[in-house]
């Protein structure tokens, strides 16, 4: 796993104690995904 996936982790740790913020962190991990794919394609 690369460096950035133990951040994200870590972030979603500390937002799962705020359940206001959880849309926001779907929008984020739906970002970091499609961001990340986009990367790896040829």
């Amino acid at each position: 796993m690369p460096t950035e996936f133990r951040y994200f982790w870590l972030l979603l740790k500390r937002v799962s104690w705020h359940p206001e913020k959880d849309v926001m962190t779907l929008f984020f991990v739906r970002y970091v995904l499609i961001l990340e794919a986009t990367v790896e394609s040829p």
